[in-house]
C-alpha cells in the first residue's frame, strides 16, 4: 500500500517513504477503507468511528500509516484466521494458531513488514530461509512443528522436551505461537479487541 493524504492504495511491496498523518488515517478509516473492503462503494460512519477508535492507539504509538495497514490486513487476513480458530475450537477440535513475525527485509525494506506467506520458505527449509544461524534455527523449529502435526495432529514433538510447547487455542485462552528468530513464544488475545469491531461490522453487512 502507498500512503497518500487520503488513505492507501494497493501496490507491489514497494519501499517508498510512507507518510500518513492523523487526518489521513481518519479519512481512510472512515471512508475509503469501507468503500474498498466492506461496502463496495458505501461509507459506514457508525462502524468507521468504532474502527478508528480501535486502531487509534497504534496510530499514536507507531504511526498512522501502520494503523491503516493493520486495519486493512485485519479484514484481509488475521481477523478471519482468528474467527476460524474460534469456530473450530468451539466445536471441540484441537486448534493450533501461529503468527509468523519475522520480517526478513526489515533493514532494507522497513515498510514491507511481514508479508502473507512469508513463512513458506521456512516451512520447506529453502536456501533463502537458512542464510544465518538464527534463520536456520527458526526453519528447523517450524519444520519439526509442521511435520509432527502432520503425523500426530499435534505440533509438539514428543521426544523434544526443550522445544517451546505449542498450546492449543481455546475460547477461554485464545493463544497462538509467535514464530521469530528472536525466539518462540505464546501470546494470548492478540488484536482480539480490534477484530471484534471489524467482525461486528462485517457480520451486519454480509450475514444479514
Amino acid at each position: 500500500p502507498i500512503a497518500t493524504s487520503f488513505g492507501l492504495r494497493e501496490c507491489c511491496l514497494d519501499n517508498l517513504p510512507h507518510s500518513l498523518d492523523a487526518a489521513g488515517f481518519a479519512a481512510y478509516a472512515q471512508g475509503s477503507f469501507w468503500r474498498q473492503w466492506v461496502e463496495f462503494g458505501k461509507p459506514d460512519p457508525a462502524h468507521a468511528a468504532a474502527a478508528t477508535a480501535a486502531f487509534q492507539a497504534e496510530a499514536k504509538e507507531r504511526s498512522p500509516w501502520w494503523a491503516a495497514r493493520h486495519l486493512q490486513s485485519g479484514v484481509q487476513m488475521f481477523c478471519g484466521a482468528a474467527r476460524a480458530a474460534r469456530l473450530l475450537a468451539a466445536r471441540g477440535g484441537a486448534t493450533f494458531v501461529y503468527r509468523f513475525d519475522y520480517a526478513a527485509h526489515a533493514a532494507s525494506k522497513p515498510f514491507e513488514g511481514v508479508a502473507h506467506s512469508a513463512e513458506l520458505p521456512f516451512v520447506f527449509a529453502a536456501d533463502e530461509a537458512c542464510t544465518t544461524a538464527a534463520t536456520a534455527a527458526l526453519s528447523d523449529a517450524i519444520v519439526r512443528y509442521w511435520a509432527t502435526f502432520a503425523t500426530r495432529a499435534d505440533p509438539n514433538p514428543p521426544a523434544d522436551a526443550a522445544a517451546q510447547r505449542w498450546v492449543s487455542f481455546s475460547m477461554a485462552a485464545p493463544r497462538q505461537m509467535v514464530l521469530n528468530t528472536s525466539g518462540l513464544r505464546l501470546e494470548e488475545g492478540w488484536r482480539m479487541a480490534q477484530c471484534r469491531v471489524l467482525e461486528t461490522a462485517l457480520d451486519e453487512k454480509w450475514l444479514r
